[in-house]
């Protein structure tokens, strides 16, 4: 397979190339209507459908090969299933904030099933889990997975036939009359695996007899819509009402599932018994919380391992151990294991790597187990909500230009650079990892990702300048930058790790360091509502008003035009008060030379600024943004304004250049020239009145 960067696991076209193989035809579905007789590369049909999806026209695809009949398919490429939230009794789609409560439930059935999804699809109404095949699987298997998939999941159990159309990623979700605006329909999620299809059929379970009916049963449906994630969980009255001999029924009834559970408790013994269960927020609560779980009564409990002196001594399990050779110690707040033999290859680690060594599986397989035995449970209803106010977010800014009445200042300043506000929305959804002690979603991105996904908005080519569009959100309040006390311990591990690995590997391949693309920062994004939309436009105004720049905004100008506690909220990376001293000498020399070129000329500008600089002092490299940061600040302070000259100030002040540059000249000749040009009309007007 060849290298890719990370996002073209997102793209349609790899999705399409991963399923059919590069190049292949591909039916496809406009409107409910496939073109049965023409199928198309993707390449030949991307722009037609998404001219046609423009229109507002529903887009899909055949997933599996042949053709656009179940008779005449011939390779079945993957399984999948359709989990969707639905209509309510009147036939109408269930409004967002329902949604969003189903799908965290869907969530939770795909991320607790063992196997990974190959791909993960997010639609209006829910998910599309795909699980891809290798070759050899027949129509008839498929029909049977798709049949045990449904059930498992509980999803649509009319999705089983081998020409059934599936929404194509990447293409906007539409239903004309249903009163729903348009969802991006998106990958959210993609693993590199395949599957055979016994290894499918050993994982699903075979739909019960009893519940073989057919599809439009109310009991079949009773069932599929509100069955558990691992087992049958139906109501007693439906049980009740199926046609069964008394010993199937009391077999089904046994299968029931209830609220017991015989888990461990790790405090009495070896005798297992129902504890209470504890809720978390996200995954990473559940690791930390593990981690300070009793390492030495656990292995005793639950795997008989024979305990000296409360863990201090322990016949090491994962070599030949004839002597304790181990011991479990608690440090930092974190029970580890360490065995000091030469023989042993596992060294040390918390209770997640030694379950993951013992079981013989990952990370994700040890914390599934200990969740089992420790009765823990993730309630992701608040991922859910949150990654749909994020949605929601993403909708306001797509439509912002319907909205410059409402928000004018807001509408000028994100206006043309709304693609790159949505990417980092977009990457914002993808990315949450805790919720602070103010329950706000916080999620975490490296510069460099920001840049990445900024490519496909036109506006984020520019790696360099991603702090600047940064300060720019976090200013109109749109984005906000999390300081490092509020970042969990065990996160702020994970991402300096992860910024020296890459440091390290740029430093290697570019023989120099290179720190800041790596550099991951942690963010949280307010549900844009009206007023956190209208205090964004305050500021806009408040930034018009004093003639500052989107590129010019700096901590300086922050300070000065909002005050020093907006500044540290900000910048809370920036621990002083005040400026610092190559910044107080840098802004000296720049007020210097613009306090010269007025007194001189009459004007100054930023162009001969920077160039006076570059030619005079040891800057090598002077940005004119680096000497827009402290502009704001000297018109305040000198009462100038910075305005466009026209053609009578550029004759005035013998200005050579081309076009109406920008100059910065004191506040009474701005007067003057307005009072000047009130009184005395250009030539062409005086003219235009004495014919009139």
């Amino acid at each position: 397979m060849s290298i890719r960067e990370p996002n073209d696991y997102l793209s349609t076209e790899y999705f399409l190339d991963t399923i059919h193989g590069p190049n292949a035809s591909i039916y496809f579905q406009v409107a409910n209507k496939t073109w049965k007789n023409k199928p198309q590369t993707y390449a030949q049909a991307k722009n037609k459908l998404l001219w046609l999806n423009e229109q507002g026209k529903d887009i899909c695809f055949i997933v599996n090969s042949g053709g656009s009949k179940d008779e005449v398919i011939t390779t079945i490429n993957s399984v999948y299933a359709d989990l969707d939230s639905g209509r309510d009794i009147s036939g109408n789609y269930y409004s967002l904030d329902i949604v969003y409560k189903k799908k965290a439930l869907f969530l939770s059935k795909i991320y607790n099933f063992p196997l990974l999804f190959s791909f993960l699809i997010e639609t209006r109404n829910g998910y599309h889990p795909y699980y891809l095949l290798y070759s050899g699987t027949t129509k008839e298997q498929f029909i049977e997975i798709q049949k045990r998939i449904a059930y498992y999941f509980g999803s649509d159990n009319k999705v089983c036939n081998p020409a059934r159309v599936m929404r194509l990623p990447g293409y906007k979700w539409i239903k004309p009359n249903s009163n729903c605006l348009p969802f991006n329909v998106r990958i959210i999620g993609y693993n590199d695996i395949r599957y055979s299809i016994n290894k499918l059929l050993s994982y699903f379970p075979s739909v019960p007899n009893y519940l073989s009916l057919p599809n439009n049963s109310s009991i079949y449906s009773s069932f599929t819509n509100n069955r558990d994630i691992y087992s049958c969980s139906i109501n007693k009255s439906i049980l009740s009402s199926i046609p069964l001999n008394e010993e199937k029924r009391k077999s089904a009834h046994n299968n029931i599932n209830t609220d017991k559970d015989n888990t461990l408790d790790i405090n009495v013994g070896t005798k297992p018994r129902h504890t209470p269960m504890t809720v978390f927020d996200t995954i990473e609560e559940v690791g930390e919380y593990l981690k300070r779980q009793n390492l030495a009564e656990y292995m005793r409990n639950k795997y008989k391992y024979k305990i000296i002196n409360n863990g201090k001594s322990i016949l090491c399990p994962f070599h030949n151990d004839k002597t304790p050779s181990a011991s479990i110690y608690f440090i930092n707040g974190v029970y580890m294991f360490k065995c000091f033999s030469p023989n042993c290859s596992f060294g040390n680690g918390t209770i997640i790597d030694v379950v993951g060594k013992i079981d013989h599986t990952d990370d994700r397989g040890a914390i599934s187990i200990l969740m089992k035995d420790y009765n823990l449970k993730i309630d992701d209803l608040w991922l859910e909500k949150e990654k749909g106010n994020i949605q929601n977010n993403i909708y306001k800014i797509e439509r912002i230009h319907e909205e410059k009445e409402k928000y004018p200042y807001l509408c000028k300043y994100i206006g043309r650079i709304r693609k790159d506000l949505i990417s980092k929305l977009w990457l914002a959804k993808q990315h949450i990892c805790f919720r602070n002690n103010q329950k706000q979603a916080i999620f975490a991105c490296s510069l460099r990702k920001f840049e990445r996904e900024g490519r496909g908005s036109g506006e984020g080519s520019d790696l360099g300048r991603q702090n600047e569009r940064i300060d720019r959100y976090c200013l109109l309040g749109l984005l906000r930058k999390i300081k490092t006390e509020e970042i969990p311990q065990s996160l702020l591990n994970t991402l300096r790790k992860y910024k020296n690995l890459n440091e390290k590997k740029l430093s290697s391949e570019k023989n120099t360091k290179i720190i800041f693309p790596y550099r991951t920062q942690c963010y949280a994004i307010p549900e844009y509502t009206d007023l956190v939309l209208a205090q964004a436009d305050e500021t806009a105004r408040r930034l018009k008003e004093a003639n500052i720049t989107m590129n010019s905004i700096s901590r300086d100008v922050v300070m000065d035009i909002f005050g020093l506690e907006k500044a540290k909220e900000i910048y809370p990376q920036v621990k002083a008060d005040e400026i610092t001293e190559s910044g107080k000498k840098f802004r000296s020399k720049v007020e210097s030379l613009l306090l010269e070129d007025i007194q001189v000329q009459g004007y100054s500008r930023v162009v001969d600024i920077v160039g006076q600089m570059q030619k005079t002092h040891d800057w090598t490299k002077i940005a004119d943004r680096r000497v827009k940061k402290y502009i704001p600040g000297l018109l305040r302070k000198y009462n100038l304004k910075n305005i466009t000259a026209n053609k009578e100030m550029k004759n005035k002040y013998g200005i050579q250049s081309a076009g109406y540059p920008k100059i910065i000249i004191r506040i009474l000749e701005v007067a003057e020239e307005r009072t000047a040009a009130s009184i005395n009309p250009p030539l062409s007007k005086m003219e235009d009145a004495d014919a009139a």
